[in-house]
């Protein structure tokens, strides 16, 4: 099958045409324990690194960028992503609030930037979206200032089992295919693609959510990933077999538990 998670046209009209699925994903996230959210552990070390221009390659609503203005940033802020639909509530509050952050809509395997043009680049859980994710690192490196620094956040190979666990049995079920982008770029394989950079660090933080009222949704939420696309008729039967699924899961160990684990690469352009 052709990987839906990488499709560009597929990105701008259903995944992320706004940020509906990315608020439900993130407030999901939320509830892991400990937190494996590595938000502000990414902000700390930005402040840390004490930069004067930033660009938040999948930039999504913003909230990343908005917070560092919140929090006392005061250099120059731009975030990119494919989708102009997500960015729209980060546009309308970078506006009443007088933020002064430039959001621009263009492709992260084509940056619209100069050589030499930011002291850091994030990319958080975006990598995994780009058909060619070496090209997406390349422009990172090419748009990064001598000792520059780039932030990448991606999900362990061994995120959300019970996710893929449910997709397994979904898709052998109903003969479909899904394939999410972190199975094929992730915390354990994407330092191949930096083989430009230098001084790469790495760590991870695993939590576990138990929130088994909210997986439906979250399993929803990738919907467009199936290949053939499910008929509606068909998606009312498949969200039922998910709601027993997390059902079956209580029975057998008296609670739904989901694994978060996440982490960050840090690189620097010498």
């Amino acid at each position: 099958m052709t990987d839906r998670s990488v499709d560009k046209a597929l990105m701008q009209k259903a995944h992320y045409k706004t940020d509906e699925k990315l608020v439900l994903r993130k407030k999901y996230n939320q509830f892991a324990i400990p937190k494996a959210n590595i938000h502000q552990d990414i902000i700390k070390k930005i402040f840390a690194l004490k930069p004067t221009k930033i660009l938040d390659v999948g930039c999504g609503n913003g909230d990343f960028l908005i917070e560092l203005r919140e929090k006392g940033f005061t250099g120059e802020i731009t975030g990119l992503d494919i989708s102009k639909g997500i960015q729209e509530k980060g546009r309308e509050q970078n506006k009443k609030e007088k933020l002064n952050i430039e959001f621009i809509v263009g492709d992260a395997e084509n940056l619209p930037f100069k050589d030499n043009s930011f002291d850091v680049i994030t990319a958080k859980h975006m990598l995994y979206h780009l058909p060619n994710p070496q090209k997406g690192t390349d422009e990172m490196f090419r748009c990064l200032k001598k000792r520059g620094v780039a932030i990448i956040t991606l999900n362990s190979k061994n995120n959300t089992p019970m996710l893929h666990e449910c997709e397994h049995r979904i898709c052998k079920k109903y003969k479909l295919a899904t394939e999410h982008g972190q199975d094929l770029v992730n915390m354990e394989t994407a330092e191949k693609f930096l083989h430009k950079f230098t001084n790469i660090e790495k760590f991870y933080k695993e939590g576990k959510i138990s929130k088994p009222k909210m997986f439906p949704a979250i399993f929803e939420s990738f919907r467009d990933n199936y290949d053939p696309q499910p008929s509606d008729a068909l998606w009312k039967i498949i969200m039922n077999d998910v709601k027993t699924f997390v059902k079956e899961k209580i029975a057998a160990n008296g609670e739904f538990v989901e694994t978060r684990i996440s982490g960050a690469i840090i690189a620097q352009k010498n």
